[in-house]
């Protein structure tokens, strides 16, 4: 048996759809689970602001006045009710699939795809400046549509042992029968970053990311840009 192998013993990761949906159970402990990792590093999204979007972190307390607009009172970023909401409602769209892992009767992972109109995905970057929103169209044009992977969460204490990886090859393998292009938007500094440098997607878009013995190294150059509201953030393709 391998390292990786030894890391994933124990651990169940299963598929589901519209049509096979997770349990009323699982999607309230995917939603838990959910609000602890981006209250988490490199996230840190602990509040937010209803009326300008902004986030807090762990020096934040719901109630407090949002100082980056006026009148917003901040409130925890992923309440409990509208999560399990928005993970019910991520099933319903094009192509959506999602993974659970289940470690001793716990959601330890999560991970979805869907399919996305590559002129709405496009929109973030147009709104950048029409240079950025024009190269990074050129790169994303084969096909009216594309495969969007989400981002990937692992519980804090069940990180290191390939979860993080293994939900990645779902994501993949689940797109692979469109034949579209795929697609990661992320951080520089997520677990996603390393595993698609190492699974051959190109980075199109963000601070420039290589991989040194098997780390995601900045180096300081851009590729195309930087979103503004955004910085950290990094596309990766794979054709």
């Amino acid at each position: 048996m391998t390292e990786y192998e030894q890391g994933l013993q124990g651990v169940n990761i299963e598929s589901f759809s519209k049509e096979n949906p997770p349990t009323p159970t699982q999607v309230v402990q995917t939603a838990t689970l959910y609000a602890q990792v981006f209250a988490g590093y490199p996230w840190f999204e602990v509040n937010r602001c209803p009326n300008c979007e902004s986030y807090y972190d762990q020096g934040s307390s719901a109630g407090d006045s949002c100082t980056k607009c006026d009148g917003g009172i901040i409130g925890p970023a992923y309440p409990l009710d509208k999560t399990v909401t928005d993970i019910v409602e991520a099933l319903d769209k094009p192509g959506a699939s999602m993974f659970l892992a289940e470690f001793s009767g716990q959601i330890v992972g999560f991970a979805w795809t869907n399919l996305r109109d590559t002129d709405e995905y496009l929109k973030r970057f147009r709104s950048m400046s029409p240079e950025i929103g024009q190269e990074v169209a050129s790169v994303l044009s084969r096909d009216h549509d594309l495969y969007s992977l989400a981002e990937i969460g692992v519980a804090q204490d069940m990180r290191g042992r390939g979860i993080g990886k293994e939900l990645f090859i779902r994501q993949v393998a689940s797109g692979l029968k469109y034949n579209l292009i795929q697609t990661a938007w992320t951080r520089h500094d997520t677990i996603i970053a390393p595993i698609c440098l190492k699974s051959g997607f190109r980075q199109v878009f963000g601070p420039e990311l290589v991989l040194e013995n098997g780390r995601a190294t900045l180096t300081k150059k851009d590729i195309i840009g930087r979103s503004p509201t955004d910085p950290d953030r990094v596309l990766f393709i794979k054709t």
